[in-house]
């Protein structure tokens, strides 16, 4: 998604130090772990980090506690205590998978003879269509990658579907120190009225912005979220302005 938004010229990376955080790659807390190892960072250094449908970074505080000064959460399913503890059982009885998306992933089409054909698949399904055309247009360029008989999907299907199915249902008390912008969609497909509550309770240092649109949001809107999050952060790094002469984010 954020390299959609960049390439689009919509996000300006200058203005900030960004890690983006695909999470597709890799289970969230093996690749954070492996990740994280390779930044070099100074002590001093402090990231902001927007990233959607994993709570990866802010999982990642307890073990770099001083990585990121601010985080922007697009969506992300960390959920209200009733719902983890809903998912904890069903992980135990083994039919999480039955209750999550990743059963549906699993089935999805993983190979296209061409790009035209993998486009005029997607545009049929549900899930895409509210993207604009350039949206669509992007994600088929950027999620095939060429195959032996045509293109298949950069990101394996069986991986995806171990995001859903490892989404955590404990969460370190330390995580709660954590501050940022939590931008959720209004049609809550994701993030219902209950978890809202308990971000608003539990997590003190996030402020709550809703935006119109489904999960995948950030399709659907790029233009005004790329927007939106360059708005947050020139208000961070002015807030922050008035009370340091030190930056607020290192630029690279």
């Amino acid at each position: 998604i954020f390299s959609i938004l960049l390439k689009s010229g919509i996000l300006e990376p200058s203005i900030f130090s960004e890690l983006i955080c695909n999470l597709l790659e890799a289970p969230w807390n093996l690749w954070f772990r492996k990740s994280s190892a390779r930044l070099p960072l100074r002590k001093e250094t402090r990231l902001a980090s927007a990233i959607h449908r994993g709570g990866l970074c802010i999982l990642a505080q307890p073990s770099q506690p001083n990585l990121f000064q601010n985080i922007i959460l697009l969506d992300t399913p960390i959920f209200s205590p009733l719902k983890r503890s809903a998912i904890r059982w069903l992980r135990r009885l083994g039919i999480l998978e039955w209750f999550s998306p990743s059963r549906r992933v699993r089935r999805r089409r993983n190979t296209f003879a061409s790009r035209d054909q993998a486009q005029e698949y997607f545009a049929a399904k549900p899930l895409f269509k509210d993207f604009p055309k350039s949206s669509l247009e992007l994600y088929i360029e950027e999620g095939l990658s060429p195959a032996q008989n045509g293109f298949q999907l950069r990101i394996p299907r069986e991986r995806e579907a171990e995001i859903y199915d490892s989404i955590p249902d404990r969460l370190p008390e330390t995580i709660y120190a954590g501050r940022g912008v939590l931008i959720y969609s209004q049609k809550m497909e994701v993030l219902k009225h209950l978890d809202l509550q308990w971000w608003k309770k539990s997590f003190l240092g996030f402020k709550q912005i809703g935006f119109p649109g489904g999960h995948l949001f950030p399709l659907e809107a790029p233009e005004k979220l790329g927007n939106l999050i360059q708005s947050i952060l020139i208000d961070l790094t002015e807030e922050h302005a008035e009370k340091s002469e030190k930056p607020l984010f290192e630029v690279t």
